[in-house]
């Protein structure tokens, strides 16, 4: 028993823990592949692309879209904006694609940080 509680509260502690900073493969819903970083913790998490493309994994068509900020209950969030995420070819222009300052997302998920652990 105390192993099976041992086993237990060490898992809720890697819960806890920020995303591993290492190269990771993500898939897509028709079997294509990109490689990325997880980054974030349990209050807040997303996939930086090698290009440096925020992306969050939209639970509807199964994809990692680019991501976007919106207003949710009076509160910014970091969202899928439902344009998938594909690595283009070189010389491809991305001009219509939603980009997220690096420093806004800090704020942001500092923000959620600071108000989900006080609760």
């Amino acid at each position: 028993m105390k192993l099976i509680l041992l086993i237990a509260s060490l898992g809720m502690a890697l819960w806890a823990a920020p995303a591993a900073p290492m190269d990771m493969d993500f898939e897509q819903a028709d079997g294509s592949s990109f490689r990325g970083n997880l980054i974030g913790d349990e209050y807040m998490h997303w996939v930086k692309s090698k290009k440096g493309d925020i992306l969050m994994y939209n639970n509807k068509t199964k994809n990692y879209d680019y991501g976007t900020i919106k207003k949710i209950n009076n509160a910014d969030e970091l969202v899928a904006s439902g344009i998938k995420y594909q690595t283009l070819k070189y010389g491809t222009r991305t001009t219509n694609l939603p980009k997220i300052d690096n420093k806004v997302l800090r704020q942001l998920w500092k923000k959620k940080r600071e108000t989900l652990s006080n609760h």
